[in-house]
């Protein structure tokens, strides 16, 4: 289909789960929705793969972290049962006083406090500023709400997960997009953007499929080589990093310490997860453990798989009885656009490509339905005030 033409109102660059979400509300306002991943299967970082004779086994660990308005959509729009995550998630510290394990739901104040000084010994406040005042100080508010409603209240933040994994949570806004009529192209990789002044976004792929497209959303994980401006090609800067992921099938009677670990200063590993409640096919008294190990030269036999998992036993994220069975290591690239870059392309682009810089899947997508409510409600208010027609309010309006 080299050099073919498409036409389209909306065009969603990428398939994570806040992507296809977006792609969903503009679908049910009556958009014409495309979809275009270099993957071969939907959820960017959250997809799958096969292993241990498994059918569907998350490539990396992941969390949906707190966020009520998250979770509430979930269930409401897409029918996803939501429970919550036992062992509860920690926050591991490996501390010049000690090894500290901090419930996951008090990480935010951790990294109110270490993230900003990650940044200015590292001389790079000035460039994350933006990242810094959006992902961190801008969810204080929130951060110190929950806990004056646990400690006064009693209402204590309990981090739910998709029952049935994030791999029903995909298989549910799959079925949605079919029902709304977006289409989706996978194995399409994006190769450059080119916007003109009052006209549609150009988008060019390299198997040579043109895309035309009123409006373009993506995230800053996508890495778009070349994009221009009336002709003017933009500085693009990415940051890529490298990171391997170690699957463990183990043999044992007891749970993990907990279902995910941030770990910090863990000469080992970086992420801990074990979902196995949440999948179906694992055999009774086996676990898969999850794992994102820190750059490395270690090699990746059953030795390194074996060594990695003693330390997993000495630090006390699995008990003594542990067995291992099996093991897979795999490799996979995750960066993005740097976060001066996005500034400088979001002033010159403007409203016509949105660009997603969150890192936060749960907070971003409560962030987005926010934006569609305060924006359907802002929509009833002039179309009750007569500023906009009935036809007007029904092409715009989210439809939530």
């Amino acid at each position: 289909m080299a050099g073919a033409l498409l036409e389209t109102e909306v065009l969603c660059i990428g398939s994570s789960p806040l992507l296809l979400l977006e792609a969903l509300q503009q679908a049910r306002s009556g958009r014409r929705v495309l979809v275009v991943d270099a993957a071969e299967q939907v959820g960017g970082a959250w997809r799958d793969m096969r292993i241990f004779g498994l059918r569907r086994v998350e490539i990396a660990p992941h969390i949906v972290m707190y966020n009520r308005t998250t979770y509430d959509y979930f269930a409401r729009e897409l029918g996803v049962k939501m429970q919550r995550m036992l062992p509860p998630p920690q926050y591991f510290w490996n501390s010049p006083l000690g090894k500290i394990w901090i419930p996951y739901i008090l990480s935010p104040f951790v990294a109110y406090i270490a993230v900003p000084i990650h940044f200015i010994c590292n001389r790079q406040y000035r460039a994350n500023f933006q990242l810094i005042r959006e992902e961190y100080f801008g969810r204080l508010s929130d951060a110190s709400r929950l806990m004056l409603k646990w400690i006064f209240a009693g209402q204590q933040p309990f981090i739910e997960y998709p029952t049935g994994g994030t791999l029903e949570l995909l298989d549910r806004i799959s079925d949605r997009l079919a029902e709304a009529g977006v289409k989706l192209r996978m194995k399409t990789r994006v190769a450059a953007i080119e916007t003109q002044p009052g006209k549609n976004v150009w988008v060019r792929c390299e198997d040579g499929l043109e895309i035309a497209a009123a409006k373009v959303f993506m995230t800053r994980h996508q890495n778009v080589p070349r994009i221009s401006v009336a002709g003017r090609p933009l500085e693009v800067q990415y940051d890529s990093n490298t990171y391997t992921s170690l699957h463990l099938l183990v043999k044992t009677t007891n749970p993990s310490r907990a279902a995910f670990v941030l770990a910090k200063r863990d000469p080992w590993i970086q992420l801990y997860s074990d979902l196995t409640s949440y999948m179906a096919d694992v055999p009774q008294g086996r676990r898969v453990i999850t794992l994102r190990l820190p750059p490395s030269d270690r090699p990746q036999d059953r030795t390194a798989a074996e060594a990695v998992m003693k330390h997993l036993v000495e630090y006390r994220y699995l008990s003594t009885d542990v067995k291992l069975e099996d093991f897979h290591f795999s490799t996979y690239q995750q960066g993005g656009l740097k976060q001066e870059c996005i500034q400088t392309l979001e002033a010159a682009l403007g409203d016509v490509v949105t660009i997603f810089r969150s890192t936060n899947m749960s907070n971003s997508i409560g962030d987005r339905i926010s934006f569609w409510k305060n924006t359907r409600r802002k929509l009833v208010c002039h179309a009750c005030a007569g500023a906009l027609t009935l036809q007007d309010y029904v092409a715009d309006v989210p439809q939530l």
